[in-house]
């Protein structure tokens, strides 16, 4: 006779919001997004080419929101490189 069996646990691994994205001008995944709530206000900087840009937020807003509005603003134009390439 043998033992009994357990049924296997699966866990479930839970997906996280990233922190750290793809820069569109450079294509280095190095884009941070800093936020401050008070000032209702964001930074999105590139470590790696220096690509800057400022904007207004709203309170219920993510930094993956920011992200994806300064991607839209760079595809736009609105987003200038003026570094060194």
């Amino acid at each position: 006779m043998g033992r009994r069996r357990r049924k296997r646990i699966v866990k479930s691994i839970r997906k996280t919001i990233p922190t750290v994205f793809n820069c569109p001008n450079c294509g280095a995944q190095a884009v941070i997004v800093n936020m401050n709530r008070k000032n209702s206000s964001a930074m999105v900087t590139c470590g790696y080419c220096k690509l800057k840009w400022n904007t207004q937020i709203k309170s219920f807003e993510e930094r993956v929101d920011v992200y994806s509005q300064f991607v839209d603003a760079f595809l736009e134009g609105e987003v200038v490189y003026e570094g060194k390439d």
